[in-house]
């Protein structure tokens, strides 16, 4: 378990309290929490803030399957993850 889980739990913090991030892929779809806002958008490339982080997503046919307030899933056929 990742240092900043640990901390989380040890103290019963939500791990969002620690500027942390989950993403979990699985196929062409992705899922990430602790989602913060869109910073640009367009068919073949997201731009995503997340935590503390900016996360640049590249592929195909990228889409918005849901978005709440802290959590976004994404579909289409990712190429390129960089963080």
């Amino acid at each position: 378990m990742p240092f900043n889980e640990k901390l989380a739990r040890n103290f019963e913090l939500p791990i969002e309290a620690l500027g942390s991030y989950k993403i979990t892929i699985i196929n062409n779809m992705i899922e990430i929490e602790n989602f913060k806002g869109i910073l640009e958008y367009q068919e073949n490339f997201i731009k995503l803030k997340i935590g503390e982080t900016i996360a640049s997503l590249s592929g195909e046919k990228i889409e918005i399957l849901e978005m709440t307030d802290e959590v976004i899933q994404i579909k289409g056929t990712l190429k390129k993850i960089c963080l």
